[in-house]
C-alpha cells in the first residue's frame, strides 16, 4: 500500500470516512444508492473518490482505526464514533443488510475480473496486486457481519482463492507494517502473498 499512500493519509481518510459516515449513514441506509459520497465541506469536497461509503469501506476504515495508535482523547472520540455507527446499523440492519449483500456482489464481481486479468498477463496485473486485493479484503471484512451467503458465492470465493494461491506464494504483508496487526494472517492471508511474475 505504501506505492498507493503513506500510512498517515490512510489514518486521516479512515477517521473522515468514519466520522462523515456516521452522520450520513442512516440517509444511506435509506437510499438506493451502493456508493454514497461523502463530503468534507460545504464546498462540496469529495474526502476521497474511492472512499464513498459502502458498508465495506466503512468496515476496512474501522479494522484499520482498531489498530492504530492515538492518544487518548482521539481514541476515545473514534471509540464514541464507533459505537454511534453500531447503534445506527442496529437500527437499521436489514437496510445494513441489503447494502451489505449488494456491495458483496459488486465487489465479487471486481475481484474475479481482476484475477482473470491477472491469470491472462501476471507481468502487467500483478504490480496492481496490493491495490486489488482491497476488494477480497472488504469481502471478508463483509463475510464477519453474518450476511448468510449463498452457496455458489461461498464455492465460487473458494475457486478464486485456490487459483490465487497457485500463483502466488507467501510474502511479508504487503500493506505496510503498522497495519499488521489489524489484519491477522490467519484471516488475511491473501496480504500475505506475492504474485509470481
Amino acid at each position: 500500500m505504501g506505492q498507493v499512500m503513506s500510512q498517515n493519509s490512510i489514518v486521516d481518510e479512515d477517521r473522515a470516512l468514519l466520522y462523515l459516515a456516521v452522520e450520513e449513514l442512516q440517509r444511506y441506509l435509506l437510499s438506493n444508492e451502493l456508493y454514497w459520497p461523502l463530503f468534507t465541506d460545504r464546498k462540496m469536497k469529495l474526502v476521497n473518490p474511492r472512499s464513498r461509503l459502502t458498508p465495506g469501506n466503512l468496515l476496512l476504515s474501522i479494522q484499520r482505526l482498531s489498530f492504530i495508535q492515538f492518544d487518548e482523547d482521539r481514541r476515545e472520540l473514534i471509540n464514541s464514533k464507533v459505537q454511534q455507527y453500531e447503534s445506527i446499523r442496529n437500527e437499521w440492519r436489514s437496510h445494513w443488510m441489503q447494502k451489505a449483500q449488494l456491495e458483496y456482489s459488486a465487489r465479487m464481481d471486481l475481484w474475479h475480473a481482476y484475477l482473470q486479468d491477472l491469470f491472462e498477463d501476471q507481468t502487467s496485473y500483478a504490480i496492481n496486486y496490493a491495490y486489488a486485493v482491497r476488494w477480497r479484503v472488504i469481502l471478508k471484512l463483509l463475510e464477519k457481519t453474518e450476511l448468510g451467503l449463498n452457496e455458489v458465492s461461498v464455492i465460487t470465493l473458494a475457486t478464486l482463492d485456490e487459483n490465487l494461491k497457485a500463483i502466488s506464494i507467501p510474502a511479508p504483508f504487503i500493506w505496510g507494517e503498522e497495519f499488521m496487526q489489524a489484519f491477522p494472517e490467519s484471516d488475511f492471508w491473501f496480504l500475505y502473498r506475492s504474485v509470481c511474475k
